[in-house]
């Protein structure tokens, strides 16, 4: 406890501006007892009720999510705050959330601000009445980070029912929260800094960043919807007719002659005679099931046409997809490569340019932190292995290799037994607290120093990066995309945190999926929005 003490007050940290601070506690990590002093100040004396940690959110991201992630940053206003003092500690928490919640999604997220709650690209707020509070976005009429609110207001907004004059006021989105104990328990900042963290594993779980520069990607998603969509019928429905049938095709490869502008015509077409078969102001589950169908069947065509709309700048016409479903599934008939192999070599360069797509479009102000994307230009290894008591998917292990410079193929894609794995080793990753190793079944990513003899080759890597990712499905350009940047952004933003134990499976026609393309075609009918 001495040592806390003496190490605050000797740097007299709670006389200094918040940026001076900022500074100050960068400079005390690097040792550990600098870092104890930090925890202890944090936890103790600022409590995330100042600036210090918001300002150091502006100024070193990576030093702020190390403290966020691997410090205890826990004050409970109940225990540690006078009772008369209580609801002055809590606006300031309050009002440091909404500010460290801005801070970071505009300074380092703008691209996803508006896949990211309250879904604007406005600085963020948050308004509050009792135990009850949702983030909005500040607006002229309600400039201020946090905004009280009556008891009325609160009810009404609850319950969906306030005024248009309130909801253009307020401008709340996304989650409204019933009681307090993430703001009374923890740092506002790190509470923050999940909420964010958790919508970016949201957002690569469930397949919905922004894919707009991607063609690649866009071309599987429509290929999927036309050719495999609807799976089920109903009586008084066209039973075993499939979407590229329905939109007036009589064989899959007219679908590669035609004009993307003629299948948005053709699509929203049979939107329209679908949307006509649902009778009006009847609730979903008093529909009858064939008219159940058509509501659903309606939904899965509005998102063709979506995909179809953002591709259209890019492309003239679908390309054939670069794999087949039948090979990429038929080692586990045959328990034969080849064919993967085979399939992976027409599919890795496409995967590697939707990668670096996805990367700059929508993690542009943090790109530069991705290794894999600093590193893609190098020599790749990529390595397939089945471990049957993992299932019947396979693992692929890329491999980016920095020093190596005698690959004359790259990537060099191989086998080999599951035990005999390149990935069967430690993975080193950098925290706050030093580095520290993890077996690569549960790491999937990390830096370790490879030797492997190939064929005639012999590679040897002091520094090689790894990604393990499963393979395959019936959409593998998206899902390896999605599989590279989630493992690499689950380390970047702090592996403990939740939300990612389903980036290996693609979750693509949800709800969130429906609800975003929405907000897309309301923001570009706002005046002024493309």
């Amino acid at each position: 406890m001495r040592s806390y003490v003496y190490t605050v007050k000797s740097q007299q940290w709670p006389l200094l501006s918040p940026r001076e601070g900022a500074i100050r506690v960068c400079d005390s990590l690097v040792n550990p007892l600098g870092v104890e002093a930090v925890e202890f100040y944090l936890t103790t004396i600022d409590r995330g009720e100042a600036d210090l940690l918001t300002e150091l959110a502006r100024i070193d991201l990576e030093k702020f999510v190390q403290i966020v992630t691997y410090l205890d940053l826990r004050s409970s206003i109940v225990q540690d705050v006078r009772a008369d003092h209580q609801q002055t500690a809590l606006l300031a928490r309050l009002y440091q959330y909404a500010c460290a919640y801005s801070e970071i999604t505009r300074r380092y997220l703008p691209d996803l601000c508006e896949r990211l709650e309250p879904y604007t690209t406005a600085e963020v707020g948050v308004w509050v009445n009792r135990s009850m509070y949702q983030l909005r976005a500040r607006t002229p009429q309600v400039p201020q980070p946090v905004a009280l609110v009556d008891d009325q207001v609160a009810a009404a907004l609850f319950g969906r029912t306030a005024s248009m004059q309130v909801y253009a006021a307020l401008q709340p989105g996304g989650t409204l929260h019933i009681g307090l104990n993430d703001i009374t328990d923890k740092l506002p900042q790190k509470f923050a800094w999940e909420h964010v963290s958790k919508q970016i594993a949201d957002l690569c779980t469930k397949r919905l960043l922004d894919e707009s520069s991607s063609p690649q990607i866009l071309q599987e998603r429509i290929w999927e919807t036309l050719l495999y969509e609807p799976s089920v019928w109903f009586e008084g429905t066209p039973v075993g007719r499939r979407f590229w049938e329905e939109i007036g095709f009589a064989r899959i490869q007219d679908l590669e002659n035609a004009s993307l502008d003629d299948l948005l015509r053709r699509v929203n077409r049979l939107y329209d005679d679908y949307r006509g078969q649902i009778p009006r102001g009847v609730e979903l589950g008093r529909l009858e099931p064939h008219q159940r169908w058509y509501y659903l069947q309606s939904l899965a065509l509005r998102r063709a046409y979506y995909w179809l709309d953002l591709l259209t700048p890019l492309k003239q016409q679908l390309e054939a997809p670069k794999a087949d479903v039948e090979d990429l599934f038929g080692y586990l008939h045959s328990h034969d490569f080849s064919t993967i192999i085979h399939s992976l070599s027409d599919l890795v360069p496409d995967i590697l340019s939707a990668y670096r797509s996805i990367v700059f479009k929508n993690f542009s102000q943090i790109g530069d932190r991705f290794a894999f994307l600093e590193l893609l230009n190098c020599p790749m290894l990529l390595e397939i292995t089945h471990d049957s008591s993992q299932g019947d998917f396979l693992t692929l292990t890329y491999v980016l290799l920095p020093s190596v410079d005698q690959l004359s193929q790259t990537p060099l894609i191989y086998s080999c037994p599951a035990n005999e794995s390149i990935a069967n080793v430690s993975l080193t990753k950098k925290t706050l607290k030093g580095t520290w190793q993890q077996r690569a079944i549960g790491a999937r990513f990390g830096r370790t120093s490879v030797s492997r003899r190939i064929g005639d080759l012999q590679i040897v890597e002091p520094n090689a990066a790894i990604i393990c990712t499963r393979f395959p499905s019936r959409q593998p350009i998206l899902d390896q995309v999605y599989q590279l940047v989630g493992c690499e952004l689950q380390h970047l933003l702090g592996e403990n945190l939740p939300g990612w134990h389903n980036l290996d499976y693609a979750q693509t026609n949800t709800d969130s999926l429906d609800e975003w393309i929405n907000r897309y075609f309301a923001l570009r009918s706002t005046p002024g929005r493309a």
